[in-house]
C-alpha cells in the first residue's frame, strides 16, 4: 500500500503527543483529521488490509450508539510511521542544505 498524505494524517491522529499508539473511534478520527467518512473509512479498511491499523469492537456503554469500532495502529503501522518520518526528516535536511547553498550563491 502506498503511504499517502491522508494515511499519515490518520497515523498522526492515532498517536499521542508522546508517540504512544491510541485507540480512537471513527467520528473522533473524522474530527481530528478533517477527512469525510467517504474518505476515512475506505482508507482505514485499506490500511487494515495492509496491516497498518486494526480495530476492536467496544463493549463500553459510553461507545454504544455512536460507534462500535475503535481503530489503532499495529506494530507494522507504527514502524511504517517511524520510517516515513525518518525519510521526510532526511529529505528536509537535504533540501534545506541545498536551499542554504543556493541562498549563499545568490548573495555573492
Amino acid at each position: 500500500m502506498q503511504v499517502t498524505k491522508q494515511c499519515l494524517v490518520v497515523v498522526r491522529s492515532l498517536l499521542s503527543d508522546e508517540g504512544w499508539p491510541l485507540l480512537k473511534k471513527g467520528p473522533i478520527l473524522q474530527r481530528e483529521t478533517g477527512l469525510k467518512s467517504g474518505t476515512l473509512y475506505p482508507l482505514l479498511n485499506r490500511m487494515a488490509a495492509a496491516g497498518l491499523v486494526t480495530w476492536v469492537r467496544s463493549r463500553d456503554k459510553e461507545w454504544q450508539g455512536e460507534c462500535a469500532k475503535a481503530w489503532g495502529l499495529t506494530e507494522k503501522g507504527l514502524e511504517t510511521a517511524v520510517s516515513e518520518a525518518r525519510m521526510w526528516q532526511e529529505f528536509t535536511t537535504k533540501f534545506l542544505a541545498v536551499a542554504e547553498r543556493e541562498g549563499e550563491n545568490v548573495q555573492e
